[in-house]
């Protein structure tokens, strides 16, 4: 057998929500926002796919480190809210 990864980071998830979502009608990259609270699946997944994306900091990425994470990873969100209430 052999292992095949499929989730956040890499892009064969995006790709494949991607074609889903085009069934139902026609999207491009920019229609979509990627929201996710943590930037190394979430927000680095969505940024290599092409997405905008948001940092959501009421999960794993709290709001006290969130600048340090950004800065040390550069792994940048297009935006930054305290939940996905804002």
């Amino acid at each position: 057998k052999q292992f095949i990864h499929f989730g956040k980071p890499d892009s064969q998830m995006f790709m494949y929500a991607f074609e889903q979502l085009n069934l139902t009608g026609s999207f491009n990259k920019k229609d979509i926002l990627m929201v996710g609270d943590t930037l190394h699946t979430d927000i680095l997944g969505g940024n290599k796919f092409g997405l905008r994306t948001t940092l959501v900091l009421s999960g794993n990425t709290e709001a006290a480190d969130a600048e340090m994470q950004i800065n040390s990873t550069g792994i940048i969100p297009d935006f930054i809210c305290n939940s996905i209430v804002e």
